[in-house]
C-alpha cells in the first residue's frame, strides 16, 4: 500500500529541506508530532543510520514510534522508516527543483505490519492521505513564509546600507 502526495512550493529545495531534516522545525509542519529524540546522537553531515524516537499524538493518545534514517541526499532526498509494535512505514520525501520553485513528492509505504495493521492502513487510506496532504500543505506554507521573510529582511538590509 502506497500513498503518494505532491505539491509545488515557491521556495528553493535548500529552504524546504531545512524544515525536513531539522527535527526542531519538523514539529512546526507535522501535526501531532510531540517530540523527536536521537538517543544515539545525530550526524548532520551523514544521518543515514541515525536512530530516533518520535512521540506522536494520534486520536487523542500518545503513540511512540522508533525510526531510522535510511536515505539522505541534501537537499533533494530524505527517507526514513518508522515503526511501532503494529506497523512499519517507509516515508520518503523527494524535492525536484524547477524554474518557479520546487516539486515535493511525499510518499508513505507499508513495509511490514500485522495483518490487522495492514488492512486498517488500507481501509483508512483516505484518512492517511488526508493526514499526508495536511503535512505537505503545512510544510509548503512554512517554506513559502520563510522565503517571504528572507526577502523582506534582504530588502531591509539593502535599504539600511543605502
Amino acid at each position: 500500500m502506497n500513498i503518494i502526495c505532491t505539491t509545488e512550493i515557491k521556495a528553493p529545495a535548500e529552504a524546504i529541506f531545512e524544515f525536513i531534516e531539522d527535527h526542531r522545525k519538523t514539529k512546526r509542519w507535522m501535526r501531532g508530532l510531540l517530540e523527536t529524540s536521537y538517543p544515539e546522537g545525530y550526524n548532520c553531515y551523514n544521518p543515514i543510520g541515525s536512530r530516533f524516537v518520535q512521540k506522536v499524538r494520534e486520536f487523542n493518545r500518545e503513540v511512540v514510534y522508533k525510526g531510522e534514517v535510511t536515505g539522505y541526499h541534501k537537499p533533494n532526498y530524505y527517507k526514513f522508516i518508522v515503526n511501532n509494535s503494529y506497523i512499519k512505514l517507509q516515508i520518503e520525501l523527494r524535492l525536484h527543483s524547477n524554474g518557479s520553485g520546487t516539486k515535493l513528492v511525499y510518499s508513505i509505504r507499508v513495509v511490514d505490519g500485522s495483518f490487522i495493521a495492514r488492512v486498517s492502513f488500507k481501509f483508512f487510506s483516505l484518512l492517511s492521505r488526508q493526514i499526508a496532504l495536511r503535512h505537505i500543505t503545512s510544510l509548503k506554507k512554512l517554506a513559502e513564509a520563510e522565503m517571504r521573510y528572507r526577502e523582506i529582511n534582504s530588502i531591509i538590509r539593502q535599504e539600511r546600507r543605502a
